[in-house]
């Protein structure tokens, strides 16, 4: 519900033209270990014009820091008109798992009815079992506070027998939850999450490293409104301690809202399931 493989390089045949974009969150400029706040991932990112960052939904980014590098770009990006090329090496967001209910809010200025996020993300928390629950990576949410959201469920927990997986999320037509995606834990994907307020739909693509398209969804969400904010953290209940998820070379578009953004082999939205 909604609530309060490593890798240095990537093939040359992946180093292609990803942007423009409006955001590159580097996390450069501050070390390994500094506690994120506004003006640290402020510091960390490029662009961003008239953007604001702020902490989650419980007032705190507990467990979130200034995380190694562990991936490196897989094609160049422009922002305001700079190219940082395929492979420009960058640091990450690092989410302890320890922790629920944090993370650090991008807030998109002006009044754009659709974003896509999309970035490397690599999956800390262990396959649970039947203690498995779910965690909010990424959300979008509009001005009413109507979302789109990237969640992972780590096991069979709540009865549901879904395993290992990532879902889109949406409070389109009540709460639904789109496709299972089955994931590895520890492992590295690229993904690319839209939502369109004006047309009402929300998009997830998720690839591996190599750019293979390992699943996809889309579900509607409420029309209306502006986009407001995107998330980053866990906005739900799951907790892991002793491990950590990353979030790497981290990109916002709110211009275009191109989808797919990124490498990847696979094409546009799929169909509403």
């Amino acid at each position: 519900m909604l609530g309060c493989s490593l890798l240095l390089g990537l093939p040359a045949s992946l180093s292609a033209q990803i942007g423009p974009v409006d955001a590159f969150i580097t996390m450069n400029g501050s070390a390994v270990g500094t506690p994120l706040t506004p003006l640290v991932l402020s510091a960390g990112t490029i662009g961003f014009t008239g953007g604001k960052w702020n902490y989650g939904t419980c007032g705190n980014s507990a467990g979130l820091t200034v995380g190694p590098h562990h991936i490196s770009l897989p094609g160049s990006v422009t922002v305001g008109g700079a190219i940082y090329p395929a492979g420009y090496s960058t640091q990450s967001i690092a989410y302890d798992n320890g922790h629920n209910f944090s993370s650090v809010i991008a807030n998109i200025p002006g009044n754009f009815t659709a974003v896509t996020t999309a970035g490397f993300i690599t999956l800390g928390p262990p396959d649970s079992g039947f203690s498995g629950n779910v965690l909010d990576l990424v959300r979008i949410d509009n001005a009413r506070g109507h979302a789109a959201v990237m969640q992972l469920k780590n096991g069979n927990g709540n009865g549901l027998g879904t395993g290992y997986v990532i879902r889109l999320h949406s409070d389109g037509r009540g709460i639904i939850i789109g496709n299972n995606i089955t994931v590895t834990p520890g492992a590295t994907y690229w993904y690319c999450l839209k939502a369109d307020f004006a047309v009402g739909l929300s998009y997830l693509n998720l690839y591996d490293i190599r750019g293979n398209l390992v699943g996809s969804g889309t579900l509607p969400v409420v029309v209306g409104s502006y986009v407001q904010k995107i998330y980053y953290g866990n906005e739900e209940v799951s907790r892991s301690p002793g491990h950590t998820t990353y979030f790497e070379d981290t990109l916002i578009d709110y211009t275009h809202a191109a989808f797919p953004l990124g490498h990847g082999t696979g094409g546009g939205p799929s169909s509403l399931p």
